[in-house]
């Protein structure tokens, strides 16, 4: 199976690789680029030259290509998406405050929508966990509904493994 992973941090996204690898699956790329690197090259775009920076904009843009092109191979081909759940993706206000929004739930609805496995692979103890005020809602008022309707899947503490193998069983129904 070909697994596309979203993540903006290098390590994770180099875990996830290695996880890809063991398990006998195929890492989707898109363009070159893993979505961690398209993400580090517009928060860079964006620090130096703020929201109105072409350049940003035009990483961000692809980075909705990314997107768009994994939900497309991943359904056309029978394979899946793993995301973080906490990330930018558009150009923050302020890209040293600004607390990271939910936009791997929004990645993963998007999924759903196109009838593709997805799980959310997410650190929610950098949030203090499932039930932390940031992402209770999205874990009591989403997750615990929307995996009995369909192939959604969450994960906690970044384990790629556990990611892997709930994406192979929803794959298997």
């Amino acid at each position: 199976m070909k697994i596309y992973t979203f993540d903006d941090k290098e390590v994770n996204a180099v875990n996830a690789e290695r996880a890809i690898l063991e398990a006998g699956h195929i890492c989707g790329v898109h363009g070159g680029f893993t979505f961690w690197e398209q993400h580090d090259i517009a928060l860079r775009f964006h620090k130096r030259g703020g929201v109105k920076e072409s350049s940003a904009l035009r990483v961000y843009r692809e980075m909705f290509e990314m997107i768009e092109h994994a939900i497309a191979d991943a359904k056309a081909n029978g394979g899946g998406i793993i995301t973080d759940l906490m990330f930018h993706l558009s150009p923050p206000r302020d890209s040293e405050t600004d607390n990271q929004p939910p936009a791997g739930l929004l990645l993963a609805l998007r999924t759903i929508a196109h009838g593709v496995p997805v799980v959310i692979c997410t650190n929610a103890e950098e949030v203090g966990g499932h039930h932390a005020k940031e992402i209770s809602w999205i874990f009591d008022g989403y997750v615990t509904h929307l995996g009995r309707n369909c192939a959604f899947g969450w994960v906690e503490n970044k384990d790629w493994h556990k990611a892997i193998k709930v994406l192979e069983e929803m794959s298997a129904r």
